[in-house]
């Protein structure tokens, strides 16, 4: 691979990782207003790039044009998504910022940087960008931990956002039944957890699998929704436990 290439690369990593961290160290929202000439260069060259589009049809030479375009929209997005993280970190409370600074070393601050833009970069929605200041949030008050926080990052970046706000709606501590596809999301990526055989509904006569959210998910709901669920196990009430060899033996032998 080409030498340049990789430096290239290593440089727009390094100069991400550097606004990352001096948006923390920012008295103010300095960070947050030089990216705002990012993130409207980003809009307006996708328009441009959409509009032109047209002209460029039958051009073999323009088509080239077209296809450096589209190769360089992943970028654009990617800056307008990091831009609003910039812009969160800088609404964290600077006392918080602080802390966050004197807690960690320099060396373990660009890994979670890198970290943290390897997330950004790969989410399908905006809106997750405030969900991930809000855990970091959680970790910097020492609500959850560095894995808990790595954990839920990860699981929030691979998770529709819409199921996320389907939890949110429907979260609680009962146990029930895989009935539509947020729920399958949701098992998919880690917030519900298989609880056994039981029956799900009143009056049902027939047993069926059993499923309940998580401790990552009502740890999730709590300081992203501000739900009020309380942060427990699920209950394994309702499941069916099946007797072993050895119970049925130690029965006759009693």
């Amino acid at each position: 691979m080409d030498n340049n290439f990789l430096n290239e690369s290593q440089s727009v990593v390094d100069s991400a990782v550097s606004v990352i961290q001096t948006t923390f160290t920012s008295a103010g929202g300095i960070v947050a207003d030089v990216l705002d000439g990012a993130k409207d260069l980003a809009d307006n060259d996708v328009v441009k790039a959409i509009k032109d589009g047209a002209e460029y049809i039958g051009d073999a030479v323009n088509a080239i044009k077209v296809i450096k375009k589209i190769c360089d929209l992943p970028t654009m997005l990617f800056m307008r998504k990091f831009n609003l993280y910039c812009r969160g970190l800088s609404e964290i409370p600077p006392e918080k910022r602080k802390s966050y600074l004197e807690k960690t070393e320099g060396i373990l601050r660009k890994k979670d940087s890198l970290f943290v833009l390897n997330i950004i970069n790969k989410i399908e929605d905006e809106a997750k960008i405030d969900m991930m200041v809000r855990l970091l949030e959680a970790k910097i008050d020492g609500q959850i931990d560095e894995t808990t926080y790595r954990r839920l990052l990860i699981m929030t970046g691979a998770t529709l956002y819409s199921d996320l706000c389907y939890m949110k709606e429907n979260i609680g501590h009962n146990n029930f039944s895989i009935k539509d596809d947020a729920q399958e999301g949701l098992l998919g990526h880690g917030w519900i957890r298989p609880i056994g055989q039981g029956w799900g509904a009143i009056g049902s006569t027939e047993s069926e699998n059993l499923f309940a959210y998580n401790l990552f998910a009502k740890c999730f709901c709590r300081i992203v929704f501000g739900n009020s669920i309380e942060v427990t196990p699920p209950s394994d009430i309702g499941a069916i436990k099946i007797i072993t060899d050895e119970e049925i033996n130690g029965m006759f032998r009693s």
